[in-house]
């Protein structure tokens, strides 16, 4: 349903690696991840019902279960509310409930509250049982590299300061406290863009398209005929398309491609309310280096090796 990057991994052009920056400390924790089908995923062990895989989602305001997780966890009336959410289709009133206790790359947490849903990413892997996001209600309590290549996720302390040498791309988090907010390039112009590690791929606003002198009569704008679900069960046309030139800070790309789609989730994290040049940044894009998120210092680093 998404379009694959080894299509044009070869094509790549990334930007020098970061030089100066402070190693990580000694307390860093290691993680085995699964990246399966463009989803990025980690073990998570909830008490009293074992271990589950958990797709990695920056762009998730809340962790969410999925209702077979729900099921079979004992909770009781206070640990169960409603809230209503924003999508990336629109919004929907989901329930919220208390995890008896979250152990993630060895960190006990006790405090974490997730949504419940079920989604088509929840598709099982090699007989693995998937039940859930991790969002950045877990994910910013540490600064977090990805390294999709390896098959490891290393998460730690704040990182010290650096030593010299190049900071990175800063970030913002005006959407939701924890959100990897930045400014990205399409073709050297401007995007108001956000770090989402559960989408496969990336998605632009056809203002962001146009950037790209991307149109929907445009030779090389396909419509797919398919249509992607939110959570609200709201679909939206696939729109497929690829551009010449990415540049997320030095890291650089071309061909990458991407889905077209006004989504109702840029008008919460868009420029100009969503009128303005947006996209999401997808997981494809992880599979060509490791990304550093470092939430301590609100610094994005792709291709950081």
């Amino acid at each position: 349903m998404f379009a694959l990057l080894a299509a044009f991994a070869a094509g790549a052009v990334f930007g020098a690696p970061p030089s100066g920056v402070a190693p990580w400390p000694e307390d860093l924790r290691r993680v085995a991840i699964v990246y399966d089908d463009q989803r990025i995923l980690a073990p998570v062990e909830i008490e009293g019902v074992g271990e589950r895989l958990f797709i990695i989602d920056t762009a998730a305001g809340a962790s969410l279960i999925s209702t077979t997780l729900k099921d079979a966890l004992r909770l009781g009336p206070d640990d169960v509310r409603r809230r209503r959410v924003r999508g990336a289709t629109g919004m929907i009133a989901l329930d919220y409930v208390r995890l008896p206790g979250l152990v993630f790359a060895g960190d006990q947490l006790d405090d974490v509250w997730a949504l419940v849903g079920d989604i088509g990413e929840f598709a099982p892997v090699g007989g693995r049982e998937v039940a859930g996001i991790l969002g950045v209600d877990v994910l910013s309590r540490r600064d977090v590299r990805l390294d999709l290549a390896a098959g490891v996720m290393e998460l730690s302390a704040p990182l010290g300061a650096p030593r010299g040498g190049r900071e990175g791309l800063p970030f913002h988090s005006d959407a939701q406290a924890g959100f990897v907010q930045f400014t990205a390039e399409i073709n050297g112009a401007p995007v108001a863009a956000v770090l989402d590690t559960g989408a496969r791929s990336g998605t632009l606003n056809w203002a962001a398209a146009g950037l790209a002198g991307l149109t929907p009569d445009a030779a090389g704008v396909v419509d797919t005929g398919g249509r992607s679900a939110g959570i609200d069960g709201v679909g939206v046309d696939l729109i497929a398309a690829r551009l010449d030139r990415l540049c997320v800070g030095e890291a650089c790309f071309t061909g990458a491609p991407v889905r077209i789609a006004d989504l109702a989730v840029f008008g919460l994290v868009g420029a100009d309310g969503g009128a303005g040049p947006s996209m999401l940044v997808g997981a494809d894009l992880l599979e060509l280096c490791p990304a550093e998120i470092l939430y301590s210092r609100n610094i994005l680093r792709l291709c950081a090796d």
